[in-house]
């Protein structure tokens, strides 16, 4: 993967980061008794949101440094809904509906990006098993994971059987010398 490409999917992961957490920010604000928020909010959170997103996702992505950074534009996100709708107090503690709401969200836009993520992959898998019947029409540039190969009897771990069952296994495929050639 080139260092262009690898820019252009941590800005794609950014952006997906930033806008189902801000949307799940938003709504888990609403929910739990906020105030709704006005759309310079949205736009100041998701703005802020993108820039922590794509400083972190530069390293390589852990489901804990993810975590992490769900749970910090989670909290973020609270604080400036919190600060720029005109509370009293901006930095006050939240009350418990608040932070089961926005841990909510953090926990459900942890598990949609898994989910983006896996299909998205999968579509990419699937046009590059397409594009091998069709020549030049797949990037040579793409990058994927191999395929996984298809368990052999060697990589079968070892099993105990009696000596009845010893010869019972059936060996399904075609014989050994049509599969060498």
């Amino acid at each position: 993967m080139t260092t262009r490409d690898r820019r252009d999917l941590v800005t794609v992961r950014a952006v997906a980061v930033t806008l189902l957490s801000v949307a799940f920010a938003t709504g888990a604000h609403s929910s739990a008794g906020g105030a709704a928020p006005s759309a310079d909010l949205v736009l100041t959170a998701a703005s802020l949101s993108f820039a922590g997103s794509l400083v972190c996702l530069r390293a390589v992505a852990t489901p804990a440094g993810l975590g992490a950074l769900l749970l910090a534009t989670q909290g973020a996100t609270h604080l400036v809904m919190r600060a720029l709708a005109g509370c009293d107090q901006p930095m006050a503690s939240p009350d418990a509906a608040m932070t089961a709401a926005h841990l909510a969200a953090a926990g459900l836009t942890g598990l949609a990006l898994g989910h983006a993520e896996r299909a998205l992959l999968a579509i990419l898998a699937l046009g590059a098993r397409l594009a091998a019947y069709v020549p030049g029409a797949w990037p040579a540039t793409v990058v994927l994971r191999p395929a996984p190969r298809l368990l052999t009897r060697a990589h079968l771990p070892a099993r105990r059987t009696s000596r009845w069952l010893a010869d019972s296994l059936v060996r399904r495929g075609p014989p050994a010398r049509v599969a060498a050639s």
